[in-house]
């Protein structure tokens, strides 16, 4: 749909609120003649001033290609073959994040095309993986098959990350996601799932030339934050302004409780009255059980409750896990996964979920790679 002069000098008139609402065709148009327009403008000597100023937008990986190569294939070599091993697209649907997940917008790379850059490797993964359980929701006899998918992706974040960590602006993602239909034990035996294909990935790589610390694997329930919530120990906002950060909850929030426990006994009576934690008791129990089982197949790695877990508020509904290297006495995050309500939101079908794991890869790589 070609916009003529008079029409494109008619909408770009046209005050923000009406753009907001304005049909996506029409609109995208209107996009496309104007970064046409913008982009005659352009100098060759400009372009490489932007490649330059931005550079962490625009430039290479830090990693030799031939280093990625053989560590996607370390990988690779892990994954279960019950997983398919897809390539993804590098843009997904306008709004492919925001209308399920709670990132922002700001924080993703837009087209003028009514799509956006993947900036998260699982959420594209759920697509596809919605995709294939909505034809066999169909079919009765299929309907229990569980669709098992795993990527490796480059992703673009938008947001500014602190440089000193190694967290990058563009960098690689393994990813992976087990969805089918909600069962009693669908959840428990998939974070069991999940976290088994991670500790053995960093075992591997610790039998490289990895140097890797000690594997910690803490695993939550988003329920236990949400009781201090709503019991008022902690208030949701420092939750969430915090949720990337070295900030200790419980010491801030003045909650006297250990951060780590294995059994739920490990709590006070004293401290199991003024905290309430009968609420949050099966959760701990659960984890605890699932501890016990992955304890006996990962005797060298140290497996907890994670008590004060503060990411993934508005992110999972369920079970969630990070993984750590522990270093000294400083915890390195990896590894994260849970259990969100994304196919549920998307298949329009409260019985649908899923669990959904990753790692920054390049992180792991230029933090721990031997040079």
């Amino acid at each position: 749909m070609k916009v003529s002069e008079k029409t494109y000098e008619e909408l770009k008139e046209k005050p923000i609120q009406e753009l907001e609402t304005m049909n996506s065709r029409v609109l995208n148009t209107l996009l496309l003649e104007i970064f046409d327009k913008r982009s005659k403008q352009v100098t060759p000597k400009e372009v490489l001033e932007q490649y330059r100023d931005r550079y962490e937008f625009f430039g290479p990986s830090k990693a030799d290609l031939r280093t990625i190569n053989e560590y996607n294939g370390i990988f690779l070599d892990c994954l279960p073959d019950k997983y398919d091993a897809i390539e993804l697209s590098p843009i997904n649907p306008f709004g492919g994040n925001i209308s399920f997940t709670n990132l922002s917008q700001k924080n993703i790379a837009s087209t003028t095309k009514n799509s956006e850059v993947c900036s998260d490797a699982t959420t594209a993964l759920t697509l596809e993986a919605c995709k294939r359980r909505k034809e066999r929701i169909k079919d009765p006899q299929r309907i229990m098959e569980e669709v098992n998918l795993a990527t490796i992706k480059k992703v673009l974040r938008m947001q500014q990350f602190d440089k000193s960590k190694g967290y990058l602006q563009h960098f690689g993602q393994f990813a992976a996601i087990t969805a089918g239909r909600k069962q009693a034990s669908f959840e428990y035996e998939k974070i069991k799932e999940h976290i088994r294909l991670w500790v053995k990935l960093f075992e591997e790589l610790k039998k490289k030339d990895f140097t890797l610390g000690e594997i910690n694997v803490g695993i939550c329930h988003i329920d236990i934050i949400e009781h201090f919530i709503r019991q008022g120990f902690v208030d949701r906002k420092v939750v969430n302004a915090n949720s990337f950060n070295d900030f200790k909850l419980f010491p801030e929030a003045g909650i006297q409780l250990p951060d780590k426990v294995v059994d739920y006994q490990e709590f006070t009576d004293n401290q199991k009255r003024t905290y309430a934690l009968n609420y949050v008791r099966e959760h701990i129990e659960s984890i605890s059980k699932m501890i016990e089982e992955l304890k006996q197949e990962f005797p060298d790695v140290n497996f907890y409750v994670e008590m004060d877990r503060k990411g993934g508020l508005g992110y999972y509904v369920g079970s969630c896990f990070h993984i750590y290297s522990k270093e000294r006495d400083y915890y390195v995050p990896l590894c994260d996964g849970g259990v969100p309500d994304w196919n549920k939101q998307i298949l329009q079908d409260k019985k649908e979920t899923s669990v959904v794991s990753g790692i920054g890869s390049e992180l792991v790589l230029n933090l721990y790679k031997k040079r």
